[in-house]
């Protein structure tokens, strides 16, 4: 996992996870120092505490592992802030105050439009979405997650220069990423018409 020394939080920017595979996280490779399932989790419904009945109560069993539900397989977003692990399914927005969110706000999310193509160690996916639009500027970027901001993997014009939006309308946007798998790092374009009705 990359750690973030001003936020003191761990985080992957994406890993796959199969259909029913059990997993804790560990410091430095050691079952010595675990961490699983709490309560304190932020987990998507896709992901799995197990329980128990203590007293009557059922209440979530910390020795356990986390799980992938059924169809729950894909790729995560994860991160570690040493008290609670939060995940959300990969995730791509856009911000700026061309759109109604602002600079400030993550968007509705781009919806996954070309299944992912994994060869020679890297995924690549397309993302496409429509949005409403004024004048201004904007960015594609990674979702944020939790105290993650997501502005470590963005996307805009030439030169990494913001998008400009002269006329207010809808857009389609179009994101294409590639993912490695060794880095989990981002390398992708994204680019932006007005919708043709």
């Amino acid at each position: 996992m990359h750690y973030n020394e001003s936020g003191d939080y761990y985080f992957y920017r994406a890993i796959f996870l199969p259909e029913g595979a059990e997993f804790k996280l560990r410091a430095d490779n050691s079952w010595s120092s675990v961490f699983g399932p709490k309560d304190t989790n932020e987990l998507p419904a896709s992901i799995i505490q197990p329980t128990e009945e203590k007293d009557g109560v059922t209440v979530i069993a910390e020795g356990g592992n986390l799980k992938v539900d059924v169809g729950g397989e894909g790729y995560y977003m994860v991160l570690f802030t040493k008290t609670k692990i939060v995940m959300q399914k990969l995730a791509f927005v856009l911000r700026g105050n061309a759109l109604a969110t602002g600079w400030d706000t993550d968007s509705a999310p781009l919806t996954e439009s070309v299944a992912p193509v994994v060869a020679d160690g890297k995924v690549a996916i397309t993302y496409t979405g429509e949005y409403e639009m004024v004048a201004g500027e904007f960015k594609a970027k990674l979702s944020a997650l939790g105290s993650y901001d997501g502005w470590d993997t963005g996307f805009g014009g030439e030169g990494g220069a913001n998008f400009v939006i002269e006329t207010a309308g809808t857009y389609v946007v179009t994101l294409v990423v590639e993912l490695d798998l060794a880095t989990d790092a981002f390398t992708g374009t994204a680019t932006f018409l007005p919708k043709v009705i």
